[in-house]
């Protein structure tokens, strides 16, 4: 009788099964991760969503002209004080809200920088209330080599909220005597600054 010979299973058709199979495992990957994407963008909208809730039943309204900045008092990064009456006292005053790692703020503040540069902003005060970490503050206003001339001081997120009523950022206000509210504007544009700081005068804000 003649020996029985067994064959081996080609390498090319284990290549072929080894290959499938990676392919295999890597699509079933990608399932599950898209899966958790999208769960976590569920989760997301619904944190979302919830905070608007809460901001609505809080009251949490964005302010507006024609209402009123109770006064207050903040550290400047340059560490003196700095009082908001003083500052609207002495003519109109243009309070600038920005979380300082928001894209549109920063770019906001080099329009600033700019006006100032170009002695556009003569006959306004100005000042910056700022949201975030002071060292990655610092090293923003630093490093876009903004006038040390303009006050700058850190608020926390929380007092954005409840004392100035701005529920997002950029937002400029453009104050008048007595804490008198002439105009907001939401995602303010460096475009805005520039049509502003042409302007002689206040008695028609210009709109966004």
């Amino acid at each position: 009788m003649a020996p029985r010979v067994i064959r081996g299973t080609p390498l090319s058709d284990m290549w072929l099964v080894s290959y499938l199979a990676l392919w295999t495992v890597v699509a079933l990957e990608g399932v599950m991760i898209g899966v958790m994407i999208m769960a976590l963008l569920r989760v997301f909208g619904g944190l979302h969503a919830r905070i608007e809730e809460c901001q609505e039943a809080q009251g949490v309204v964005q302010l507006k002209q024609g209402d009123s900045l109770v006064d207050a008092d903040h550290a400047s990064l340059a560490g003196d004080t700095i009082k908001l009456s003083r500052l609207w006292s002495r003519g109109t005053l243009l309070l600038l809200f920005i979380s300082i790692d928001c894209v549109p703020c920063q770019q906001l503040l080099t329009a600033f920088r700019d006006a100032y540069r170009d002695e556009q902003l003569s006959g306004w005060d100005v000042c910056v209330l700022c949201v975030g970490a002071q060292v990655r503050i610092r090293q923003i206003f630093q490093d876009k080599e903004f006038p040390f001339e303009i006050p700058v001081a850190m608020i926390e997120h929380r007092t954005l909220r409840s004392q100035y009523h701005i529920l997002e950022t950029p937002t400029l206000a453009i104050v008048g005597e007595g804490g008198h509210v002439i105009s907001v504007v939401p995602r303010v544009s460096g475009r805005y600054v520039e049509m502003l700081t042409r302007r002689s005068s206040l008695q028609n804000p210009v709109t966004s």
